[in-house]
């Protein structure tokens, strides 16, 4: 489950880099920047959803299904998910810098992230086993993501403070089911009732995207007219 997070962060990169070049090409720089922005904003709202529902049914899968031989996964499940909604984020987010044309740049916050994760297991690996490798890999993936938004920023790409709220919300999923809920909710909520993620610009960027994919799903829905032939 916690594999398809980021099975699907790789799709979603594979299908909106091609617009985000086509955009830079075409001059508009700071385009790419406000969308890659609220594409790692959508992302983490939509990884954090399905987060939550994996937590929801896994113990019917790990109790139920797999007989409880593999009870230890369950127990690191959380942080599991947290690293894995981060590792997508990361996906989504390095495409500006991809685009800026900066790939070497991107492998900064990999080597960052990696200095990390090796320092972090040293220490909580001996302490907690199993949980502590997962905390490490989880942390050390935060520190990368949060090194490239920052390292993005400084090229240009456009990131507020609903990007960090989004980028720090996957904690959630650490708690219990009912704390990440809440918080899932209370995103959802800000989105349409304030603008404390999205500003006026990403809503009129949002709708205009919802409208086209409606309109280029619609005829896919809709019957096909039958002709009468008069006699």
């Amino acid at each position: 489950g916690a594999l398809l997070l980021v099975a699907g962060a790789g799709l979603l990169v594979g299908l909106i880099m091609p617009h985000l070049s086509r955009e830079w090409e075409a001059g508009e720089q700071h385009l790419v920047g406000r969308t890659t922005n609220l594409s790692v904003k959508l992302t983490g709202l939509v990884m954090l959803g399905i987060g939550i529902c994996i937590m929801l049914f896994a113990p019917l899968l790990f109790d139920v299904v797999l007989q409880g031989k593999y009870s230890d996964g369950l127990g690191v499940l959380p942080w599991t998910l947290t690293g894995c909604v981060w590792f997508a984020l990361h996906l989504v987010a390095q495409n500006y810098l991809w685009c800026a044309e900066r790939a070497r740049l991107a492998t900064v916050p990999l080597a960052i992230g990696l200095v990390t994760n090796i320092g972090l297991n040293l220490v909580l690996l001996p302490l907690w086993g199993l949980l502590g490798a997962v905390v490490a890999t989880a942390c050390s993936t935060a520190i990368c993501l949060a090194a490239l938004l920052l390292l993005s920023r400084k090229f240009g790409m456009a990131t507020d403070r609903g990007t960090w709220i989004v980028v720090a919300s996957p904690l959630a999923l650490t708690g219990s089911l009912a704390v990440a809920g809440g918080v899932w909710l209370l995103l959802i909520v800000a989105c349409f009732k304030t603008y404390l993620l999205l500003d006026t610009q990403e809503r009129d960027q949002l709708r205009r995207a919802t409208l086209d994919l409606v309109a280029k799903v619609k005829p896919f829905f809709q019957r096909p007219s039958r002709k009468v032939v008069q006699v």
